[in-house]
């Protein structure tokens, strides 16, 4: 097959072989591409991971671990500290035993942008799915956990902004970043959420213990009105999530669903929120002007590699550096970042892609029945909603050998999230889709209220427990 052929080729380059034969690989052969380190590490103590085994993103600081973010950049960067969700883990229990593969500094959906060569799908291949691994923790700007957890056919859980700690995590977008999970059933997801949500001081963007009861007070009031299964809940459908483009078998599964939550007890409702059309381009502006902003520390001098090439001036030497170690996309990203931070661009972009998302997120809230405790101002419910739900993606995953260009759509659907900070878990369908002969899995996505992820953990277990819509 193509992938493997490529594949092969990009195992033999030596920035692969150094990483893949150093002391604290195991060699086990990676079909996929989807690890760039293995290793063993003793059993965790006791905990609620006590005997799982766990990947984390390679963008996420691990001490005597490479913390590469899949970029030539950082490719000899080794972290003095663990990153919070490490040590949380770790207390927990877990053993944490290799690194995934992801994106240049976490910019794409598809993992195709990487000094390590892009990752192949496993969903068709069932034969060749690694057991292995309870849990995987990554990262979401954009989508960047719900995404491959459609595309691969398991959950995955973009928390609330705050809920877990992003201390360790090198910034792409502060204001977007988020830590995430993914897991094969709900059950194992919401133990691995519970075991790393939580205050951290190194953080001052995490939810404070206060506030965390306050939210749990909120999810314990509606869940008293919800009567099993999930009778009383009230479920907002987005028209503005089944665009024109929207492949005709996922609106098809996404229906299944709707049905299914109905049946269930569940009341449904279509809703509109005329600004997420705009939620594209607004997330894209500001991704992109922070990430510039973010990225400028790594120059060569300060931080990341140098280059080999001589340089003149001092600024011709930074940008020696930082032609070599950036990689094409990174490079487009900053550029168009630092065009939206400048002065001619400031106002009709960056200005207006905050009024974006300060109106997509004004609209959300006022849509749920709970309030928003990020804000001061009394709560008013346009639509008295618990959750909202709609596909995660437009279309099952693209091939490798796709235009790139096509990847600054695989994201419309799931940007809304990260501009408004809020909660979505994607569950994958039962339900696939056929692709040039194959069947790839779809995903479904469930939104609530700011902190009330653990509504969507109870939603999503009872959907799959007492039906058959949802993947097992």
């Amino acid at each position: 097959m193509l992938w493997r052929s490529r594949l092969a080729v990009r195992l033999k380059t030596p920035l692969f072989q150094d990483r893949w034969q150093s002391s604290f690989v195991s060699g086990r052969y990676d079909p996929f591409n989807a690890l760039t380190v293995r290793w063993d590490e003793a059993q965790g103590g006791e905990g609620a991971l006590s005997g799982w085994s766990v990947s984390i993103k390679e963008n996420i600081a691990m001490k005597g671990i490479p913390t590469t973010c899949s970029s030539k950049m950082l490719e000899s960067y080794e972290s003095p500290f663990d990153a919070t969700v490490v040590r949380s883990l770790r207390r927990q229990g877990a053993r944490i035993t290799s690194r995934n593969n992801c994106d240049e500094f976490a910019m794409g959906g598809l993992n195709k942008h990487t000094v390590f060569g892009p990752v192949a799908n496993p969903a068709p291949y069932e034969n060749l799915k690694d057991p292995d691994f309870e849990t995987s923790i990554g990262t979401d700007t954009g989508g960047s956990v719900r995404l491959p957890s459609a595309y691969c056919g398991v959950y995955g859980l973009k928390p609330s902004y705050g809920m877990i700690s992003r201390w360790g995590v090198v910034s792409y977008a502060d204001s977007l970043d988020t830590v995430g999970v993914m897991a094969r059933s709900p059950e194992d997801l919401s133990t691995a959420f519970e075991a790393i949500a939580g205050p951290d001081t190194h953080d001052a963007t995490c939810i404070p213990m206060p506030m965390r009861a306050q939210l749990s007070n909120d999810v314990s009031s509606i869940l008293s009105r919800i009567k099993a299964p999930l009778q009383g809940l009230r479920v907002g459908v987005v028209a503005e999530m089944f665009p024109k483009e929207l492949h005709p078998d996922i609106a098809d599964i996404t229906d299944d669903v709707l049905d299914a939550l109905h049946r269930l007890g569940a009341t449904l409702k279509t809703v509109s929120f005329s600004s997420l059309t705009k939620a594209g381009s607004a997330y894209y502006v500001m991704a992109l002007s922070e990430a510039s902003s973010n990225l400028g520390r790594f120059d060569g001098i300060r931080y990341g590699k140098h280059s080999s090439k001589p340089g003149g001036s001092f600024f011709e030497t930074i940008a020696s550096h930082r032609s070599a170690g950036f990689g094409e996309e990174v490079k487009r990203r900053i550029l168009l970042g630092t065009y939206t931070l400048t002065s001619e661009a400031w106002k009709s972009h960056l200005q207006a892609s905050i009024q974006i998302r300060n109106a997509i997120t004004h609209q959300m809230r006022s849509c749920f029945a709970a309030p928003d405790h990020r804000i001061s101002s009394k709560h008013s419910s346009d639509e008295e909603l618990d959750i909202l739900v709609y596909p995660t993606a437009l279309r099952p995953a693209p091939r490798l050998d796709e235009d790139t260009s096509s990847e600054y759509g695989q994201d419309v659907l799931t940007v809304s999230a990260n501009l408004t900070g809020m909660p979505v878990l994607s569950a994958p369908a039962a339900r696939t889709v056929p692709v040039d002969n194959e069947r790839l899995p779809a995903g479904i996505s469930f939104q609530a209220q700011w902190g009330h992820d653990q509504l969507l953990l109870h939603v999503v277990q009872c959907l799959a427990q007492n039906s058959d819509v949802l993947a097992a």
